[in-house]
């Protein structure tokens, strides 16, 4: 995609008004240099006049002792880093070091208060991605789980698949316009098919998904290409996955679509468990059937060692198996297979 020297600069402008971080404050730098959120890190750092502690790359396990040793006052997370950072046994030392701020995206509401209480941090969450600048919304003192309100630069419009703006509490696409054209969307380089197919007149249409509450703040809702469809019924991978990671064994989860024989999807669920933890595929299910509906309840169970992560810890569900050959299969499992070979339901 394209960039440009002014969209760089406001990305790394955006942070310090997002962190209120001032010359001298130490941001723990793990994000690889080859992808935005690292660039846009160091930019703000040579704008603000902000140090950086610089890590090989992230780990949970020593995340805070990286903080401690190096007087980190901003952390950044992104992607799964929170949920990770919380499955870490708790010390009586969780709250001694010198971290300020927690920023970023992608902070589930029910995380927010959690993760300020037990690490003694204030939480501040926005919205952006690599098409724009690094945040378009901010949420530098507003409610909890909230990604903000625009700023000044955009204007922001939650979208049906027609355009048209949805209600106070509907789920929309996240479609943005500038206010100034050079911080809008510059285009694909060298694929006007995927650019002309971005925009929507003016507005440029992220692929995400959020709601607005009526003082106008924005709350994520997961991404519009990660909607599955199952029995006629939209599900967000988003809400099962992080659901099924407030497990206390599971360390991550992701959720896919698989062809089924009624032409729509099947839910397959992935699962990296904690490290000395193990899981009966049945008994995790019976622990979603208490806390999800039954349409959002997967069918297959596969267990992961390690997660093919981008650079920023999302997980790339595009390199994950559809096949469900010898994968736990709950529906085999509460339909028994008779001695024909029929399966049948239980009376």
């Amino acid at each position: 995609m394209l960039k440009s020297d002014r969209t760089l600069r406001a990305g790394a402008l955006a942070i310090l008004r997002l962190t209120g971080a001032e010359p001298g404050d130490t941001f723990l730098l793990w994000e690889s240099l080859h992808h935005g959120a690292g660039v846009a890190v160091i930019i703000s750092a040579l704008l603000g006049g902000t140090r950086l502690a610089m890590v090989e790359r992230f780990s949970a396990s020593r995340f805070w002792s990286d903080v401690r040793r190096h007087r980190v006052t901003h952390i950044h997370y992104l992607g799964s880093v929170l949920p990770m950072l919380l499955k870490q046994p708790a010390r009586p030392d969780d709250t001694e070091h010198d971290v300020r701020i927690a920023w970023g995206g992608g902070c589930p509401r029910e995380l927010w208060t959690t993760f300020a209480q037990r690490f003694g941090v204030t939480m501040r969450e926005g919205y952006g991605l690599s098409e724009l600048i690094t945040f378009v919304t901010v949420n530098p003192d507003g409610p909890a789980g909230s990604i903000g309100k625009p700023l000044a630069h955009y204007d922001v419009m939650l979208a049906d698949d027609d355009g048209k703006s949805v209600g106070v509490g509907e789920t929309g696409e996240i479609t943005v316009r500038a206010k100034v054209p050079s911080l809008g969307f510059l285009g694909y380089f060298g694929n006007p098919e995927a650019d002309a197919a971005a925009r929507r007149g003016e507005w440029f249409c992220t692929g995400d998904l959020a709601t607005q509450d009526k003082e106008g703040f924005l709350y994520f809702a997961g991404r519009k290409k990660d909607m599955l469809r199952r029995r006629g019924i939209n599900i967000s991978a988003w809400e099962v996955e992080r659901v099924v990671a407030e497990h206390p064994a599971i360390e991550e989860a992701a959720l896919v679509g698989v062809p089924s024989e009624l032409g729509e999807d099947e839910l397959k669920l992935f699962v990296r468990m904690r490290e000395g933890h193990s899981l009966p595929p049945a008994d995790l299910i019976q622990w979603s059937e208490t806390r999800l509906p039954y349409f959002q309840i997967p069918r297959y169970v596969e267990f992961i060692a390690e997660f093919p992560k981008t650079p920023t810890q999302r997980i790339r569900k595009n390199d994950l198996s559809r096949t469900v050959e010898g994968v736990w299969d709950r529906q085999a499992s509460v339909y028994p297979v008779d001695t024909k070979g029929t399966r049948t339901a239980p009376r």
